[in-house]
């Protein structure tokens, strides 16, 4: 396994040191057309719910939300944490869905409320 790899990354180096002896022979016109290739190539970032959708899960949050099984605050706070390192952009989208409950950190939001903001967060 550590030989396929050490292949695998020998190879890699191989392949950058050609791109790096092609780039050094290159007009600046040539560099200009590679940058826009490789701008149109870069994956578009994943869309940002609305502050709509993002109420409106809220909102069924509201409607749906268990009133006898209360999650924990620490169990929230990891899920946002995963959330967030499976995908930075949620991290706007979690910090507005606290605001509707007039929180900034999970600590402020009322008790009675975490049920409702856990349903908002699955929802993301």
């Amino acid at each position: 396994m550590l030989e396929t790899a050490i292949k695998e990354l020998t190879e890699e180096v191989r392949t950058l040191r050609h791109v790096m002896e092609t780039l050094r022979n290159i007009s600046a016109d040539d560099a200009k057309a590679l940058s826009e290739q490789t701008a149109k190539a870069k994956p578009k970032p994943a869309p940002q719910p609305t502050e709509a959708e993002i109420e409106a899960a809220v909102e069924e949050a509201k409607a749906d939300a268990p009133k006898a099984d209360t999650p924990k605050r620490e169990d929230l706070q990891a899920m946002c944490l995963a959330m967030v390192r499976e995908d930075r952009s949620k991290k706007a989208a979690i910090k507005k869905a606290l605001a509707v409950y007039d929180a900034k950190v999970m600590a402020d939001v009322p008790e009675d409320k975490l049920a409702e903001l856990k349903t908002a967060l699955e929802a993301l």
